[in-house]
C-alpha cells in the first residue's frame, strides 16, 4: 500500500505531498538510524545541557524490529517526504491486546506498539539547536493508519497504546482516552481510541 498524505511546513504553513506506505523494508530502518539518530543524539545532549529532560527514546533501534517484518501479527508503517523518512510505526494485532476502557473492555483492538517521527520534526529539539522544525502531521497520519488498520479488521477503530511522558499531549490532542497507569510497562499511561472517538479523530484530519 502507498497513498499520498499531506504533510504541513512548520515555518511556512505550506502543504507538502508525502507518501504513506506499508512496504516497510530493514533498509527504511537503517536509513532512519543513519538519518534521524545524529540529530536526536545532537538534540539530547544540548538539552541536558541545558538541564532538560532528554528523549525518553533516546535507545530506540529500529534495526533490533527487523525480525517482525512479515509476521501476520505485525503491520509497519512509514512516511517519506522531501526524499527523507519522516516517520515510522510499529503495530501489533496479537490475540492479547484487548481494550482497557469499561465501554470497551475486552475488545479487540489495533495496538500501536512503536511510533516516531525524524527528529527534526520537533520543534523543542531542533529550537535547541538552532534550527527550525521542519514538518508536521507526522505523527498524525501514522495514528490515522493505525485507525484504518482497526477498521479494515473489523475493530470498528479500536486503537490503543502506552505512551512516553512527552508525548501524552499529543495524544490527548488527537481524542485517544487516558485510562491508566500501567505498572507492568514502566508505569507509562495507556491511552484509547473508542470506535467514536475514531471516527472523530478521522473527519477532523482528513
Amino acid at each position: 500500500m502507498r497513498t499520498t498524505v499531506k504533510l504541513k511546513g512548520q515555518e511556512n504553513g505550506q502543504e507538502y505531498e508525502a507518501k504513506l506506505f506499508d512496504e516497510v523494508t530493514s533498509d527504511h530502518f537503517l536509513k532512519s538510524q543513519d538519518l534521524w539518530r545524529p540529530v536526536l543524539y545532537a538534540a539530547a545532549k544540548a538539552l541536558k545541557a541545558q538541564g532538560k529532560s532528554i528523549p525518553r527514546y533516546l535507545h530506540w533501534d529500529w534495526r533490533q524490529k527487523a525480525s517482525a517484518l512479515g509476521r501476520l501479527d505485525a503491520s509497519f508503517y512509514g512516511i517519506e517526504c522531501g526524499g527523507r523518512i519522516q516517520g515510522l510505526m510499529k503495530t501489533d494485532l496479537g490475540p492479547l491486546r484487548r481494550c482497557r476502557l469499561d465501554s470497551q473492555k475486552g475488545k479487540e483492538l489495533v495496538y500501536v506498539d512503536y511510533v516516531e517521527t525524524a527528529p527534526w520534526n520537533n520543534s523543542e529539539y531542533m529550537e535547541v539547536l538552532g534550527f527550525k522544525a521542519i514538518y508536521s502531521r507526522t505523527g498524525t497520519r501514522l495514528m490515522q493508519a493505525a485507525v484504518q488498520l482497526s477498521v479494515d479488521n473489523e475493530f470498528k477503530g479500536r486503537v490503543g497504546l502506552h505512551s512516553l511522558p512527552e508525548t501524552e499531549d499529543f495524544y490527548r490532542a488527537i481524542g485517544m482516552t487516558p485510562v491508566e497507569r500501567d505498572p507492568n510497562k514502566q508505569d507509562l499511561l495507556w491511552f484509547e481510541f473508542t470506535p467514536d472517538t475514531a471516527q472523530s479523530f478521522l473527519e477532523k484530519t482528513v
